[in-house]
């Protein structure tokens, strides 16, 4: 019963259990996984079927201080708060785990405001989610909610991916601009309004299917963005710019 990829390490099978046909070392030359907060760790070879010749580490679990793991950084609680134009209409709900953020309610969402600050010339924009942007890699925008803000996630480098529910009727002024890591935008079947510069300067969006209710595209809407394939409804009568 010994594996032919124990060469060199003493140990045979326990009786009774077939030789599996490969063996896994486990992490480097010690063969040994360390465990983490949320996995076990290994000390000796497994193999696929199950089987392991050594020891199982137990996991760590986390070791949480004031709302962070200590080990490894995840978080016990959930990132949320008010985000639409009348107030409380909207909720915004962030994993800060996951990354994924969720808008949830009825209505328009509200659009950034104006900071005291101010960088240059240029008034420093924001949204309540604006201290945890690096943490958005996911938006999900529920049923219920009617419009995306003006600005609403300018320059979330880390998010990805965009969802939004068929309720979505507009998209606001630069609402995703500069958003370099966005690849994968579902559009809203009902969305009729595109602001300008809303996905300008998305340099990983490559393809996008624009609704049939849309029927202008502003200026810069799609200005230096990624886009290699665009497809454009019939209903649309007048191109700004894109």
């Amino acid at each position: 019963n010994l594996c032919p990829a124990l060469s060199g390490v003493s140990g045979r099978f326990p009786a009774g259990i077939p030789a599996p046909p490969v063996w896994i070392p486990r992490g480097g030359p010690d063969r040994d996984t360390a465990p983490t907060c949320t996995s076990d760790g290994v000390v000796g070879l497994s193999c696929p079927c199950g089987y392991v010749l050594g020891e199982i580490t137990p996991a760590l679990g986390h070791d949480f201080v004031d709302g962070v793991c200590t080990r490894c950084g995840a978080r016990d609680y959930e990132l949320t708060g008010d985000c639409g134009a009348q107030g409380g209409n909207l909720v915004w709900r962030l994993d800060p785990n996951t990354g994924v953020m969720r808008i949830t309610g009825v209505g328009e969402m509200m659009s950034a405001e104006e900071n005291n600050a101010s960088y240059g010339s240029t008034p420093a924009l924001i949204m309540p989610w604006a201290p945890y942007i690096d943490l958005i890699e996911t938006l999900i925008v529920e049923p219920g909610v009617t419009g995306i803000g003006d600005h609403a996630f300018s320059s979330c480098e880390e998010l990805s991916s965009v969802c939004l529910a068929d309720s979505v009727q507009s998209i606001g002024e630069s609402a995703f601009r500069s958003c370099k890591h966005l690849s994968s935008v579902e559009l809203s079947e009902g969305l009729r309004t595109l602001g300008s510069s809303a996905f300008q300067n998305c340099e990983a969006l490559r393809s996008l299917t624009l609704p049939q209710g849309v029927t202008e595209l502003p200026d810069f809407v799609f200005a230096w963005s990624g886009l290699r394939s665009l497809e454009i409804p019939a209903g649309v009568t007048e191109i700004s710019g894109l």
